[in-house]
């Protein structure tokens, strides 16, 4: 072992004695400074992660590959495949929230790279060759700081080596769709909403659209509507979270 490796493996110690870090949803202790979550909690999200889903709705099964009691088949309009790591439960609804309203973007990256070790998301980037994350209006993003998809896209393409572009722009700063429950109303909310600013990055490629949370899936169907202006070979979604099939938290979300 080199001196160099050494004394940084020493300083990295001591930083981790006299400074432990905190897990993002509970506040316990980590094992090292770095961690994102505490064992327990990390074992918490792993759970979520590893249940079975549709691959074209993104709703859980009881069993991977048994018909989706959800969409039947059917799947989400405009879009082919969903990938997500889980429902919007404890584990991952606390690191959302962080994420989006506590100014810790860094759970973006983390949540990115959870998503890159997924085997359902593998699936889906395997045959993607343009990545693009659901904007904010400008207001949204200048108030927030940053746009949480934009950052979870980001992070996904950089380790993937998968293009990245931001074919579309935010109109309207629609209400927010936690404050909407019928789905109706959802999408009304959203009408015009979203522009194609230019589709040449897209055109005859296969694209993945990032979100944070799928609830009804009016936010990502207006986007669809845009996107297919440019005749992309495919939409397919990847999310963090999708709401559970009751929809008991969309005034969470």
């Amino acid at each position: 072992m080199s001196l160099a490796h050494t004394i940084t493996s020493l300083a990295s110690s001591v930083i981790d004695l006299c400074y432990p870090g905190r897990c993002e949803i509970c506040s316990e202790p980590t094992i090292n400074a770095s961690d994102m979550l505490c064992a327990e909690c990390n074992g918490k999200l792993a759970i979520l992660e590893r249940a079975s889903a549709c691959d074209l709705c993104g709703m859980p099964l009881a069993e991977q590959g048994t018909p989706c009691p959800y969409c039947k088949g059917k799947g989400v309009p405009h879009y082919e495949r969903v990938a997500r790591l889980g429902i919007f439960d404890e584990s991952i609804k606390h690191l959302v929230h962080r994420m989006k309203y506590h100014g810790r973007w860094t759970i973006a990256e983390f949540l990115a790279d959870r998503i890159v070790a997924h085997e359902p998301a593998i699936a889906v980037l395997h045959e993607t060759q343009v990545i693009v994350p659901v904007p904010l209006h400008p207001l949204r993003h200048l108030h927030r700081g940053y746009n949480q998809a934009e950052l979870v896209a980001r992070r996904i393409a950089k380790r993937c080596g998968i293009k990245f572009a931001q074919p579309l722009v935010r109109l309207r700063n629609t209400k927010t769709q936690a404050q909407l429950h019928a789905h109706a109303k959802r999408e009304e909310n959203l009408r015009g909403a979203f522009a194609l600013a230019s589709g040449r990055a897209i055109a005859g490629k296969h694209v993945v659209v990032i979100d944070d949370v799928m609830t009804s899936g009016a936010t990502l169907q207006s986007a669809a509507r845009e996107l297919e202006h440019a005749k992309p070979a495919s939409l397919s979604i990847i999310t963090v979270a999708i709401a559970d099939p009751r929809h008991a938290q969309f005034q969470t979300i």
